[in-house]
């Protein structure tokens, strides 16, 4: 359906009417009106959406802020708490091995001295809060200020009774069966008693105040979001407004361009199509489409004279072109094998990266299906029973294969780590005097407890014969005691395997001997463990063999300890094993070393 006469009337009289208007400007006065007046629109829009949502947000992120350090100060507090009581419970069985206890309790004493700087430090916080914060951005604080007072001296009484009971007793002291008993009894007391037990109510209280904190957050957040979606539905709508008027513009200015350009590019046309050169633009008037008619007859001619000139310098450009080639074809080639040595020497160290990034996001995969698990938990009753049951079955299948993620990750990390270790292992990096004797006795000490952090009740006899006219060598104490401690850690590790399996009536046992002989430290590292099968002795120092289940083992340990002691410092690394019984590695070290 066509429009009426009078319609069609009117709109060419606003079409003529807008090219008469338009043509009283020159065309960059034309394009810079219309841009000024979509890009005012746009900005005016734009600023005021910044503005407003700035202002809600700004509120928000503040609230979250101090919910924020509310949380942290708190999950500290409970932290602490919850290690005290536990390391505090070690020392009952601890009692008859004084260094044990003492170690224990060195760890109650560093969080003591947490639980007094946050308790200060939330003080702090609690007071600085009710005075700067106005109304509408209030931190739940009343709470918090109830705990402090309800639990006003508590910790430091707690703290304070468990030293001077710890005084009292002096693990050093306990020289009978019967005064390690009393002891024990005497912690036990003190473990049930009344300030024990108000001192355990502040961790339970705490997670009903985290709760809430955690609540609050979750509200500033969204109270930012909304802020941010206000934003940009004003951004949104500006740019809308502005996209629509500077179309309409653009249409105006294109056609009162178009035509005067229409003859140019017809003729610009014919001169490609044909190749005529001799065919020049018609110049419609004086402004800039007129002056570009003329620049481009102008082209025209110039470009006349070039190819006569290319043609000249075309055999000269193609000899240029082939040596060119030749040389770059060069270049690659040499790139190559640049890139393939860094590529060689540095790709460890490029893959942890983005290792680093799958560890770090599996681990936060876990902690949100965890939120999302627990927060549909209490609303089960909401759910059909069928979708309830699906739905936490497909969470739990998630938190495993994240889980399975997260273990094979670490599980790469280590090889990673291993592999730059391994690389590096070939230096000489700081070479000093050292003991010997103290270095494998330090070794096999972080081996021990490392193996007991990781399992507590395991626990082994030492059998130790280090010989005192054994002096110093020169090498570097980092490199030994990764050698000393990855044997070590080995030897635990077999121990531990066969204690599992015979039970109580295993008696695990680490034997360590040196001895100096011939101008050379030899070093034997024995336990009682599983022992190992000729197949495996004779793989037993390859990259990445292992005999541990996966996750647990990376292969390199003990090849990066043979290459250190055989290749860096010219030793000799061996070992006896017989399956079932016991495990002997011997390292054999030259006493003179040049650095």
């Amino acid at each position: 359906m066509s429009p009426s006469p009078s319609l069609a009337q009117s709109i060419k009289d606003r079409r003529f009417f807008a090219q008469n208007f338009l043509s009283r400007f020159e065309v960059r006065e034309r394009i810079t009106l219309g841009f000024s007046l979509a890009l005012g629109i746009a900005f005016a829009g734009t600023g005021i959406g910044i503005v407003i949502g700035n202002i809600y947000q700004s509120k928000a992120l503040n609230v979250e802020m101090h919910v924020r350090e509310e949380i942290r100060l708190l999950s500290q507090l409970q932290t602490g708490v919850l290690q005290s009581r536990t390391h505090q419970q070690q020392l009952i069985p601890l009692s008859e091995f004084p260094e044990d206890f003492k170690d224990e309790y060195s760890h109650i004493l560093k969080h003591a001295e947490t639980i007094k700087a946050v308790l200060k430090e939330l003080t702090t916080f609690v007071e600085k809060t009710s005075d700067t914060t106005q109304n509408s951005e209030a931190v739940e604080v009343s709470k918090i200020t109830d705990f402090l007072t309800t639990y006003e001296g508590i910790p430091n009484t707690y703290l304070n009774e468990l030293d001077e009971l710890i005084t009292a007793i002096d693990p050093e002291s306990l020289n009978t069966p019967e005064d390690v008993k009393r002891a024990q009894q005497t912690l036990l007391t003190f473990t049930n008693s009344d300030l024990a037990i108000s001192f355990d109510g502040i961790s339970d209280d705490l997670s009903g105040i985290i709760e809430i904190a955690n609540e609050e957050l979750i509200q500033a957040r969204r109270s930012a979001q909304t802020a941010q979606a206000l934003r940009n539905w004003l951004i949104v709508l500006s740019m809308v407004i502005s996209s629509g008027s500077g179309a309409l513009l653009t249409f105006l200015i294109s056609r009162s361009i178009n035509i005067p350009l229409a003859a140019v590019e017809k003729t610009a046309l014919q001169i490609t199509q044909n190749d005529n050169f001799d065919l020049r633009a018609e110049v419609m008037g004086d402004d800039e489409v007129g002056t570009v008619a003329k620049a481009f007859n102008l082209l025209i001619q110039r470009v006349e004279n070039l190819l006569l000139e290319q043609k000249e310098r075309s055999q000269e450009l193609e000899d240029i072109n082939q040596r060119l080639v030749s040389t770059q074809r060069q270049m690659i080639a040499q790139e190559k094998l640049a890139s393939l040595g860094s590529l060689t020497a540095g790709i460890a160290h490029e893959i942890k990266n983005p290792l680093n990034f799958v560890n770090n996001f599996a681990e936060l995969s876990v902690e949100l299906a965890n939120e999302l698990k627990e927060e549909i938990e209490p609303q089960q009753d909401q759910f059909n029973p069928a979708l309830y049951s699906d739905v936490m079955e497909i969470i739990d299948t998630l938190q495993a294969n994240v889980n399975k993620i997260e273990d094979h990750g670490k599980r790469a990390d280590k090889i990673v780590a291993n592999m730059l270790q391994h690389s590096r292992s070939g230096g000489h990096d700081e070479w000093t005097q050292v003991k010997l004797n103290e270095l494998v006795a330090e070794a096999i000490n972080l081996a021990y407890h490392g193996m007991r952090a990781k399992q507590s009740s395991f626990n082994l006899d030492f059998d130790n014969d280090y010989d005192e006219s054994l002096g110093t060598l020169q090498g570097s104490s980092q490199d030994l005691n990764r050698v000393f401690l990855n044997i070590a850690s080995n030897a635990c590790y077999a121990i531990h395997q066969r204690q599992l399996q015979e039970g109580a009536a295993f008696k695990p046992l680490l034997k360590i001997r040196t001895r100096q002989q011939d101008n050379q430290a030899i070093v034997h590292i024995r336990d009682n463990g599983c022992g190992m099968s000729p197949e495996v002795m004779a793989q037993v120092f390859d990259q990445f063999f292992t005999t541990k289940p996966t996750g647990e083992g990376t292969g390199l340990g003990l090849s990066l300890s043979y290459n250190i002691v055989v290749e860096q410092y010219g030793g000799t690394m061996e070992v006896d094993s017989k399956e079932g019984v016991y495990t002997d590695f011997i390292i054999t070290l030259p006493i003179t070393q040049s650095i």
